[in-house]
C-alpha cells in the first residue's frame, strides 16, 4: 500500500500486512519485501550517478544511448547487471500521404528499399532490438509473417521510374511534375535529439542520396516534432508506436476519420478496407473469426507503405548483483 508519494519525485510502497494474496506463495510474491521505493531521475547523468554511487537497486527505461555507454563501464559492470526483455513497442519512419510527394504507394515503397533495416539495428543497436514489418508484433498470435522489405536500391530506382520520377534538369535529384508544377524529391525528415536517432537520419539521406533521393536531417525536441506531426508540416519522419498485449485496436491511429486533431492516423492513411477491417476486428468477439481479419489488415499496410517498419526495441534494465 502507498506510504509516501511526492508526484514525479519519489513513490513508497510499504508491504499491507495480513494481504490475501501472501497465502499464495507464488514465485511472484516470494520477494516479501518491506518496502519498495520509486524514485523519478529524468536526467540521464544524475541517474549513472546514482547508479555510481549505488543508491538504487534497479533503473529501468534509461535511453540506448545512456545504457550502452553505462553498460561498457568496468566499475558499473561489476556490480549490476544489464538486461534487456521484450517491449510492446516499435520503431519506423511515418510517411506523410497527404504531402503530394509521397501520395503514390510506389514511391513509399521506393523509400522503404532504401533503408537497411538490418545495418540500422547492428550498428545502433546491437542486441538491443529486433526488426519489425507491420503494425503488429511477432509475439501476438495473429501475427502476419510477411516478407521483409529488404534494403535494395536497384528496386528503388525501378519503382521510382514507374512513377515518372527522374533527374530532368541535371541537379542530381529526382523530379517531376505534380500537380502541374515540376517538383523536386526532396524531403524533409524530422528526428529526435539524441545520438541514435541522428544517426537513423544520416543513414537514411547517404543511403537515399544514392538513387536521387534529397532528404534533410532536422532533430526536433519531441513536443515540437510531435506539434508538427499532428499539423502535417513534414514529409517523413521518425516515429514510436506503444502497444499493450491485449489484442490490437487500430482505431486510433490507422482509422482514416482518426487524422489529427480526431486521432493519431499522423500519416493520413486511409483504405476503405481497411476501415472496415478495424470496425469488424474490434466488434469480434472470438479470436478465430478475428485471426483473419488481422491478417489482411497487415497486408493492407504492407501494400500502402505508410511507414517504413523498423525495430522493436528492448525494454532496457539495470538491476543490483546483489539481487540472486
Amino acid at each position: 500500500e502507498v506510504e509516501e508519494w511526492n508526484a514525479g519525485q519519489r513513490l513508497t510502497l510499504k508491504l499491507r500486512e495480513n494481504y490475501w494474496a501472501m497465502n499464495d506463495r507464488s514465485t511472484v510474491l516470494m520477494g516479501n519485501a518491506e518496502n519498495i521505493i520509486f524514485d523519478f531521475i529524468a536526467d540521464a547523468n544524475t541517474m549513472t550517478n546514482a547508479l555510481r554511487d549505488e543508491l538504487v537497486d534497479v533503473a529501468m527505461d534509461l535511453g540506448v544511448d545512456q545504457f550502452k555507454e553505462i553498460r561498457d563501464d568496468e566499475y558499473l559492470s561489476q556490480r549490476y547487471d544489464f538486461t534487456t526483455v521484450e517491449s510492446t513497442n516499435y520503431f519506423g519512419i511515418l510517411l506523410n500521404q497527404q504531402n503530394p510527394l509521397l501520395r503514390e504507394a510506389k514511391t513509399r515503397r521506393a523509400l522503404a528499399h532504401l533503408v537497411d533495416v538490418d545495418v540500422l539495428i547492428e550498428q545502433l543497436l546491437p542486441g538491443l532490438a529486433t526488426r519489425v514489418n507491420g503494425p503488429v508484433l511477432p509475439g501476438k498470435s495473429y501475427y502476419a509473417n510477411l516478407p521483409n522489405i529488404e534494403y535494395d536500391p536497384e528496386t528503388a530506382e525501378t519503382l521510382l521510374k514507374e512513377v515518372g520520377w527522374a533527374d530532368t534538369n541535371g541537379d542530381g535529384t529526382l523530379d517531376k511534375e505534380i500537380d502541374g508544377s515540376r517538383e523536386e524529391l526532396s524531403l524533409q525528415f524530422l528526428v529526435f535529439p539524441s545520438a541514435t536517432s541522428a544517426a537513423v537520419g544520416a543513414l537514411v539521406a547517404e543511403w537515399a542520396k544514392e538513387v536521387g533521393v534529397d532528404i534533410e536531417v532536422i532533430q526536433q525536441a519531441p513536443k515540437a516534432l510531435y506539434d508538427e506531426l499532428d499539423k502535417g508540416n513534414f514529409s517523413m519522419s521518425l516515429l514510436g508506436m506503444g502497444m499493450d498485449p491485449n489484442p490490437d485496436e487500430f482505431t486510433q491511429v490507422w482509422a482514416s476519420n482518426s487524422v489529427p486533431p480526431d486521432g493519431s492516423n499522423r500519416s493520413g492513411f486511409a483504405n476503405k478496407e481497411a476501415d472496415r477491417l478495424i470496425k469488424q476486428i474490434a466488434t469480434t468477439m472470438k479470436a478465430s473469426s478475428r485471426d483473419p481479419l488481422y491478417h489482411r489488415f497487415q497486408e493492407i499496410i504492407y501494400e500502402n507503405q505508410p511507414m517504413v517498419f523498423l525495430f522493436n526495441p528492448a525494454k532496457r534494465l539495470v538491476v543490483s548483483k546483489r539481487f540472486k
